[in-house]
């Protein structure tokens, strides 16, 4: 089975999160950061994970003009979708529900909130002022979940019967 995991990542957690469940999925499993190569041949897998990291209540751009792009590829394979933000489990529910298209959503195997970090002396001034604002955060974070990441992989290996 191959696995596709397309994202896009602004600081780079939603990269590190995507690496982390790649080492753990056995067989071919393909990153692609949609900001590099937003047009990956999605009909060549057998699932595909799309994710992107939540900045100011919105996805990355790049991630729902990929979904826009692959509506028809996407609805013909296994897909599961994923985010990376700093809300609680019901807020990035929430999240899911608001940044991905409805078609996507109802056809998606799994919906995961995989948490996020941040890392607060690398952030742009406006996301510094905006973290500190809304999410109350002023120096460095780390909150990815690992139970997430293991349902990731528990839903795929289920999903392309890899042990």
């Amino acid at each position: 089975m191959r696995v596709l995991i397309a994202y896009a990542t602004k600081y780079g957690t939603t990269e590190t999160i995507a690496g982390r469940v790649r080492d753990r999925l056995p067989g071919q499993v393909d990153l692609v950061n949609l900001k590099m190569s937003p047009d990956p041949p999605v009909e060549q897998y057998d699932v595909v994970l799309v994710g992107g990291s939540i900045y100011a209540g919105r996805i990355r751009p790049e991630v729902m003009k990929f979904c826009e792009r692959h509506q028809e590829a996407l609805t013909a394979t296994r897909v599961g979708v994923f985010i990376s933000c700093l809300y609680d489990a019901e807020q990035g529910g929430d999240q899911i529900g608001a940044n991905f298209p409805g078609w996507l959503l109802t056809h998606a195997f799994g919906r995961y909130n995989v948490g996020g970090a941040v890392q607060f002396s690398r952030l742009r001034l406006v996301d510094r002022i905006i973290m500190q604002k809304v999410a109350k955060v002023s120096s460095d974070l780390s909150d990815i979940s690992e139970s997430e990441i293991d349902r990731i992989i528990a839903d795929v290996t289920s999903i392309t019967g890899a042990a």
